[in-house]
C-alpha cells in the first residue's frame, strides 16, 4: 500500500548544491511495516542518482539496490531516515554504481530528521 511521498531538493550535498527535486516514496505493507523506495532518477549532472541503504555495498545495479538495499527508517520519533547517495552513468535499472561519486555528493551516509 502506498503511504506517502517526500520531495527532497538536496539528498546530502553541500549547501552550495543547487536544489533539484527528487521523490522518495514511503510504502506500508499489508502487515503495517514501513519501507522506503527511491528509484533511480535524473540529476543535474546529466547522470542518475539513487538513495540506497547506509550499509549498501558498491558495484551493484540500480535494480538490485531497489530490491535489496533501500534507504532506512532508523527512528519513528522523531522520524529519522538514513541513506547513501549513489550515482550512475544513466537513468536505467540495469546501470551499475561504479564505487565513485560522479556528481555533487560524496559517498558518506546521510541522515534526515523531520523537524
Amino acid at each position: 500500500m502506498f503511504n506517502g511521498v517526500y520531495v527532497i531538493d538536496n539528498p546530502g550535498g553541500a549547501a552550495s548544491v543547487a536544489p533539484f527535486p527528487y521523490l522518495l516514496y514511503n510504502h506500508k505493507s499489508s502487515s503495517g511495516a514501513d519501507s522506503l523506495v527511491f528509484p533511480i532518477q535524473p540529476n543535474p549532472c546529466g547522470t542518475a542518482t539513487q538513495l540506497v541503504s547506509p550499509t549498501a555495498p558498491n558495484d551493484l545495479t540500480s535494480a538490485v539496490y531497489t530490491a535489496q538495499h533501500t534507504p532506512k527508517i532508523t527512528s519513528m520519533s522523531p522520524l529519522t531516515l538514513s541513506w547513501k547517495v549513489f550515482t550512475f552513468g544513466a537513468v536505467r535499472t540495469t546501470a551499475a554504481h561504479n564505487s565513485a561519486s560522479v556528481c555533487q555528493w560524496g559517498l558518506a551516509v546521510r541522515t534526515f530528521i523531520k523537524q
